[in-house]
């Protein structure tokens, strides 16, 4: 039998290979292995850098820590990758001082966060990377670890670098970002540096503060402000405090004020994204008037004002801060907050938008409970009527809709809001039963034969309320046990609100 003669090993070692292969055979490893391949030969490690570069160094996120920081700057000044790191990402969240790392942190010559911070030498390295990046597009803030890792499992995530060296002592910051923002802006001015895009997204600890946009005027930071595309907040409502009862108390535009001003400097912004805090149940206060507690409902007022030719000519010192222009917005994006339909009618139709997303927007039910109305009906109603012939819009999102507040008794007084469906295919009990489990409807043009006009109207005809259990719409139609006299009580007056 004749002997088979080996294949030389040029001809199955994997530097060899073509570099779509090697690829390919490298996305079943995770991040260890990984490393290990790319460390186990020089060409092998050349054939998988720019897929390596573009999966770990375009986007990354890292924590307002001396090593974290110190990585961020190596990465900056690195050849290969300065020019791939195009969102950079800062996360909140710190490690705890205990005994281990002040004394890592004293061998290594480490400071610690409030050091970093008070010190400016957060924003003076901050402003160093910024500088070295010259593929800069979006700078973020944010307080949550992303998902998506899908090379390390399913549940993967994207965590800021640093976090393992003290993992144990990995913490989320509650506190407020009301320094962590600015600082991220005085470093892009300290760089020169002018990203198209700046989110903040928070899930875990305090949005931004009012005081988060007292910049200085006249500052190279409008330059900043005036170059972006995209800017993404994330903004709390009001607290009620006993103050708010005193009907002198005139200081909720001061608390606007920082805001408003900050969105007159976006002169080019083309897409607005603002998510406030959930909106404060008035049924609660029922003494208190509603919109002064809802700075959401404030800022979509302020944001639907329309432009008059003494608004345009007025400086922004004057109080009420004059309305803003935004001529080249084409996406406007809503959520977390109550508002009225005259007031979200009148910003949705003010500007030439091409989309525009509503996300948990409760809208506020003028009237009685007893003949409530549907809001979200004549909201889209409305809407239709009031966009111009030419209206551009060609994609709508609404997630999550909802209408009150509600106050009626029952047994007791009961407070809260009526979630609303859609129910395209129809309103018979089948089709009410699946609108149970839709949260959302979309429209897009690419998919519709209709106008976004007619569109509008069709959809003001299929809304479905779920009305609250005890709600005197649900026993006046025969939906609960309730006898009628029982559901009206508190729309005659009866009661206290000691009952509650």
């Amino acid at each position: 039998m004749a002997s088979i003669t080996p294949l030389p090993p040029s001809h199955w070692q994997l530097a060899n290979l073509p570099p779509e292969i090697l690829v390919r055979v490298a996305s079943f490893l995770t991040t260890p292995e990984l490393g290990a391949l790319r460390r186990s030969c020089k060409e092998i490690e050349m054939k998988l850098f720019v897929d390596f570069a573009r999966e770990f160094f375009t986007k990354r996120q890292f924590l307002i820590e001396h090593e974290s920081l110190e990585a961020l700057v190596g990465i900056s000044r690195h050849p290969g990758l300065a020019s791939r790191l195009r969102e950079v990402l800062i996360d909140s969240s710190h490690f705890s001082l205990t005994p281990e790392i002040r004394c890592s942190r004293t061998k290594n010559g480490y400071v610690n966060r409030d050091v970093l911070l008070q010190t400016g030498l957060a924003r003076d390295m901050l402003a160093e990377v910024f500088s070295n990046l010259p593929n800069l597009k979006t700078v973020g803030l944010r307080d949550y670890d992303g998902y998506g890792r899908i090379r390390d499992g399913p549940y993967a995530k994207w965590r800021s670098w640093g976090w393992s060296l003290f993992s144990e002592n990995y913490v989320v910051d509650r506190r407020p970002h009301a320094l962590l923002f600015p600082m991220l802006l005085s470093a892009l001015t300290q760089a020169n540096a002018r990203p198209s895009n700046i989110e903040v997204f928070t899930k875990k600890s305090s949005k931004l503060q009012p005081e988060s946009f007292l910049l200085p005027r006249n500052t190279s930071i409008s330059a900043v402000l005036a170059d972006l595309k995209t800017l993404m907040l994330d903004i709390p409502t009001d607290e009620i405090s006993d103050t708010d009862d005193n009907p002198s108390f005139a200081c909720v535009d001061v608390e606007d004020t920082p805001l408003r001003l900050f969105l007159h400097r976006t002169t080019q912004l083309q897409s607005l994204r603002l998510n406030f805090l959930p909106y404060i149940n008035h049924a609660d206060h029922p003494r208190r008037p509603r919109t002064r507690h809802q700075r959401g409902w404030r800022i979509v007022d302020w944001l639907g004002r329309p432009i008059s030719v003494a608004a345009k000519s007025a400086p922004l010192t004057d109080s009420p801060t004059p309305p803003v222009h935004l001529p080249f917005l084409t996406s406007l994006e809503l959520g977390k907050t109550m508002v009225t339909t005259a007031d979200l009618v009148r910003t949705l139709a003010k500007f030439d938008l091409q989309s525009f997303s509503l996300h948990r927007i409760c809208l506020d039910n003028p009237r009685p409970d007893s003949i409530a109305q549907d809001c979200w009906a004549q909201f889209l109603s409305q809407l239709s009527t009031s966009l111009s012939p030419s209206c551009r819009i060609r994609k709508i999102m609404i997630r999550q809709p909802s209408q009150g507040p509600y106050r009626w008794r029952v047994r007791g007084i009961h407070n809260g809001t009526s979630v609303v469906r859609f129910v395209p295919e129809g309103t018979n009990a089948a089709n009410k039963a699946k609108a149970e489990k839709l949260c959302e409807i979309a429209f897009d043009s690419l998919y519709t034969g209709r106008t976004i006009h007619e569109w509008l109207r069709d959809m003001s005809g299929l809304t479905y309320i779920q009305w609250p259990l005890g709600h005197p719409v649900r026993v006046r139609l025969g939906l609960d046990m309730t006898t009628p006299e029982d559901a009206e009580e508190d729309e005659d007056g009866g009661g206290n609100d000691s009952d509650a």
